[in-house]
């Protein structure tokens, strides 16, 4: 699920302007401007202090989740620079093409490509098939991007994983199943929102597809919004599917809240809510959580959201 969900950061491909097609070192050079910086894909929250025993749960779930979207999407910034900084491969009509490239462990060969429509958008791919065969590509990734500021734009995308993991049984995506990705770090807040689904095991040893839905925005001033959806087997000792929801909030001091619910599966028809809260240390102001399973800590005039 995480390489599905980092791979936002192929909204790198949003190549801006026209390709002038006799200069090829060129377009390449808006290519490489056109990358997302780091800092336009950040999705940071601010870092913890304090006891970690005192800490709010609900903080570490959110700055996790922050941190492996972009960790993962750093990795991948770094591929489409790499792509990006050599010379493009070939031209053939409208079409930029960078590749095919292989690495000597790998066991497949891999290539961007990237066209401009007529409504000035650009339209881009990154394929494989088996090394040294003659095989027709496929597409992993296919995108359209529609060009803004540098390091910007705004665009969506779709990531195949088992088109990937059948090109590259090793590749880390074994999960199998789709992302589909919209972005748009030309306003602010800059978003993020992710629609997913994988492979996951269930107990009688079979697999059964679960799904996800993750959105993210970011103010300038650091302060955001975290919300997941997932539809699976949570904590709970019953093994049947329940379906989470996750919404967490902070300021740019660092306080926030989230608010968490539970239904279906074994909780049945009814709904578990629960709400925690935190200080500009992260540290738990309030807590409480339905059907009176835990005690609540604090009172919500603790909570700073």
């Amino acid at each position: 699920m995480k390489t599905l969900v980092t791979l936002a950061a192929l909204t790198a491909f949003a190549l801006a302007g026209c390709v002038p097609k006799d200069d090829p070192a060129a377009s390449a050079e808006e290519a490489v401007n056109a990358l997302p910086s780091s800092d336009t894909l950040n999705i940071a929250v601010p870092g913890a202090a304090g006891k970690l025993g005192d800490v709010a749960a609900s903080y570490l779930i959110t700055r996790t989740v922050a941190a492996v979207l972009n960790g993962e999407a750093a990795l991948v910034l770094g591929l489409a620079k790499l792509i990006t900084t050599y010379p493009v491969t070939s031209i053939e009509n409208d079409t930029l093409i960078w590749g095919p490239w292989s690495e000597a462990l790998k066991p497949g060969e891999y290539r961007m490509t990237a066209k401009l429509t007529n409504e000035g958008k650009w339209a881009w791919t990154i394929e494989g098939r088996a090394k040294g065969s003659n095989d027709a590509f496929q597409a992993i990734v296919t995108g359209l991007a529609t060009p803004g500021r540098p390091h910007r734009g705004s665009g969506n995308f779709t990531f195949d994983c088992d088109v990937a993991h059948a090109i590259d049984p090793f590749g880390g995506c074994d999960d199998g199943g789709q992302a589909s990705v919209t972005y748009d770090l030309e306003h602010a807040p800059a978003t993020v929102t992710v629609d997913a689904e994988h492979l996951a095991p269930m107990p009688d040893g079979s697999q059964a597809l679960q799904t996800f839905h993750y959105q993210y925005s970011v103010n300038a001033d650091g302060s955001g919004q975290l919300s997941f959806m997932q539809f699976g087997d949570t904590d709970d000792p019953g093994p049947a599917w329940e379906t989470t929801t996750y919404d967490s909030k902070w300021l740019a001091t660092g306080a926030g809240r989230a608010d968490i619910s539970v239904t279906g599966g074994d909780v049945g028809s009814a709904v578990v809510t629960a709400t925690e809260c935190w200080d500009t240390h992260f540290l738990q102001t309030y807590f409480t959580i339905s059907a009176g399973w835990l005690p609540t800590v604090g009172s919500p005039a603790g909570c700073a959201l």
